[in-house]
């Protein structure tokens, strides 16, 4: 019962022992013989019994002394295995489908946020170090030890990231597509940069981790991009999963160790389900992406259309390649650089006395620049009232207030739109006899 209580109700140990005892002796008259230690180590005991009994190691001789690292986690169902769920010839699959046997992982990359509150080795020791979700303790010290020191670790923060992960546990390896915590997979985010960026894991495939990533291709990319704005656009846009081929759609993120076989499980045993829903997810999304992917590829050129498959294919196969996702030169001109030419060439229109520029009582600019906030206007008050499901009374009031004051603008607009655009009044005239038809 402790068990559930623990992973469903997040119910300490401390909370149920002082629970009993008050059970026990309602009135605190008596005093009670203190069972927190005992009852603690008996059921971190009975935790570690009952990993080994659903794991399957009573069927093997000196199960428990030759369990190898995961051995003890809950895997997910769902993802590629050669041999669960794999078909025959999987591997001779041409390079167009490759990506439907990919695992992607991924690993939480807040470096020190709960640092503070975590326990470390020598206070908290580990009943089954290595077989489950944290990798053994010592190897991947030593492992990190040999790049506090580098550059550009230092140059992102990860150099005392990695050095309080030599006294704390952090950070979490999860399968991407399907949420689930993996086998081993508990490391720290400055050991992704360094095998990213420096050599293969000298312990991979030893006791440590039982899979040697020697044997496997692995591209690095980033999902979530926490602050952006210190990257630059180049940065971005080569390390992006979104652009990582036959990538879509992807959710992570997991939880404490103690937690991570039942939620493992929960998520196992509901993936028919869950896998159903994001399925039919995913398929209005791939018919509106290629919807907008038409609209746009009308307007291409094919001599347009080959350049790019191109470049894109290159980049694909050589990384080092010039990307195609980053603008060629500079970001483009801002909206006050070409308003600035706009002014100057009406100017020149009405220094040399051109009949259409003196025209209305505002410059065609100014017509232009008011279109543009009036668009943005309309767009923030359409959003606001899509993201407040309950709108109090107040702020109901003030969002009406920018309905009027946006019509009013609107009004105003129209007419000198009449002006700068003598042909909208008969489009306009069309449209109000259809409405009414």
């Amino acid at each position: 019962m402790f068990r559930l209580l623990k992973v469903v109700g997040n119910v300490t140990t401390h909370d149920l022992v002082r629970s009993l005892e008050r059970l026990s002796n309602a009135t605190l008259t008596r005093k009670m013989p203190d069972r927190y230690k005992s009852f603690l180590r008996m059921s971190r005991q009975y935790d570690y019994l009952i990993r080994a009994k659903r794991a399957g190691r009573g069927h093997c001789p000196n199960g428990l002394q030759t369990t190898g690292a995961g051995g003890l986690a809950v895997q997910c169902w769902a993802c590629p295995d050669p041999e669960r769920n794999l078909p025959e010839g999987w591997q001779d699959a041409p390079q167009s489908d490759s990506f439907l046997y990919a695992l992607m992982l991924t690993i939480d990359a807040n470096f020190r946020l709960k640092n503070r509150i975590r326990s470390n080795e020598r206070d908290d020791p580990s009943l089954c170090a290595g077989q489950g979700y944290f990798v053994l303790n010592e190897p991947y010290k030593h492992h990190l030890r040999n790049y506090v020191a580098e550059e550009d670790l230092r140059q992102y923060g990860l150099g005392s990231a990695i050095r309080s992960a030599l006294d704390h546990r952090t950070a979490i390896g999860v399968i991407l597509r399907h949420r689930l915590s993996v086998e081993a997979a508990f490391e720290t985010a400055g050991q992704g940069f360094a095998a990213a960026n420096k050599a293969p894991f000298p312990w991979a495939g030893s006791k440590a981790i039982g899979t040697d990533l020697d044997n496997y291709d692995i591209q690095f990319a980033l999902p979530v991009w926490h602050a952006a704005a210190a990257h630059e656009t180049s940065c971005q846009a080569a390390n992006s999963l979104s652009h990582a081929v036959g990538v879509g759609r992807t959710n992570g993120k997991a939880s404490r160790e103690q937690k991570v076989d039942y939620l493992n499980f929960e998520k196992n045993v509901k993936e028919g389900d869950t896998l159903a829903r994001k399925m039919i997810i995913a398929m209005a999304e791939r018919d509106r992406q290629r919807e907008q992917f038409e609209e746009v590829d009308v307007s291409l050129t094919p001599a347009m259309r080959t350049d790019w498959q191109g470049r894109l294919d290159r980049w694909n196969a050589n990384p080092s390649a010039p990307n195609p996702y980053v603008l060629d030169g500079n970001q483009g001109r801002s909206e006050a650089q070409i308003l600035a030419d706009l002014k100057r060439a009406e100017l020149e229109d009405l220094r040399a006395g051109r009949q259409a520029a003196m025209l209305g009582d505002m410059t065609a600019v100014a017509f232009i620049k008011a279109a543009l906030q009036l668009e943005d206007m309309q767009r923030r008050i359409t959003a606001e009232v899509k993201e407040s499901t309950n709108l109090t009374a107040e702020r109901s009031s003030q969002i009406d207030e920018q309905r009027a004051s946006f019509y009013k603008k609107l009004h105003s607009w129209e007419t000198h739109q009449r002006v700068f655009m003598p042909g909208v009044g008969a489009l306009r005239l069309k449209e109000e006899e259809k409405r009414e038809s």
